[in-house]
């Protein structure tokens, strides 16, 4: 048998990090319940309450109040808008926390933002929804649908840009990155459409046009990130370390949030 030289013994591969399946499912649900509570029960809700009305029951897609003015309309697209530049500010501070913890501020980060720009668009096309009421009774009609439709557009697009540059800092190759944004995007929808169907004004309704909307549809800009990142960071095909592995904390916050968010929310909460 020939002698082995020194340093002729094989090179072993690089282990290849595995993000674990559950931890991503119950913080893509987590960061949905941020965003929904973000819109709904603090939004409208403390907005209902500093005018002096009343909340009669809070449900995962919508509040039931005594009044309804256009500061309580689109106190909900706003206050996304607040959460997902504080869950940014948090992003930006905590670099060296975990990828999990990272990731979570990252989704709940871009889901407030998409939720609060796309809504704008939801608005303008459908003719119905809270931003709205910021140009309801102004004159002409027409162009000020057009001017809230176009300003949701280019928003919503700043937004994914934003998503992109704060997705630098997950070393992940893009075809991690799409898998983990697959899995915390469906994650979220199930979450969303789980808790709508209980609603006591009914599923279908519940779901269709408010749960389904807010996840599903507003959270389409998700998927520019990947390819937003390689325009603005180059080639991230090396990058692959990052690993969002199995954590205790992250699996509690998850299971707590969602599990409230669907049996409390879910069929209406009666302060």
């Amino acid at each position: 048998m020939p002698a082995a030289y020194p340093g002729s013994e094989p090179i072993a591969a690089p282990r290849r990090p595995v993000d674990d399946f559950v931890t991503l499912i119950l913080i893509g649900g987590a960061s949905y319940v941020a965003a929904a509570v973000a819109h709904e029960t603090i939004g409208h809700g403390l907005a209902t309450v500093l005018t002096g009305g009343k909340v009669l029951l809070f449900s995962s897609v919508h509040i039931l109040t005594g009044r309804s003015t256009r500061f309580i309309d689109i106190a909900g697209p706003t206050n996304n808008l607040i959460a997902g530049a504080l869950f940014w500010v948090l992003l930006r501070r905590l670099r060296q926390a975990s990828a999990a913890s990272r990731l979570f501020l990252w989704l709940a980060m871009a889901r407030n933002l998409f939720w609060g720009t796309g809504y704008m668009l939801y608005s303008g096309v459908l003719g119905a929804g809270d931003w709205l009421s910021l140009i309801k009774g102004l004159q002409p009609g027409w162009l000020w649908v057009l001017l809230l439709e176009l300003t949701g557009a280019v928003t919503y697009g700043l937004a994914a840009l934003l998503a992109a540059r704060e997705a630098r800092c997950f070393a992940m190759s893009t075809p991690r990155l799409w898998r983990v944004i697959a899995v915390t995007y469906l994650a979220g929808g199930a979450v969303a459409c789980a808790a709508a169907a209980l609603d006591p004004n009914g599923a279908a309704w519940a779901i269709l046009d408010n749960a389904a909307p807010a996840s599903l549809l507003a959270g389409v800009g998700f998927f520019a990130v990947p390819w937003l990142r390689l325009r603005l960071a180059g080639d991230v095909r090396a990058a692959d370390t990052d690993e969002v592995k199995a954590s205790v904390g992250w699996i509690l916050v998850g299971v707590a949030a969602i599990i409230g968010f669907v049996s409390i929310l879910g069929p209406g909460l009666v302060p």
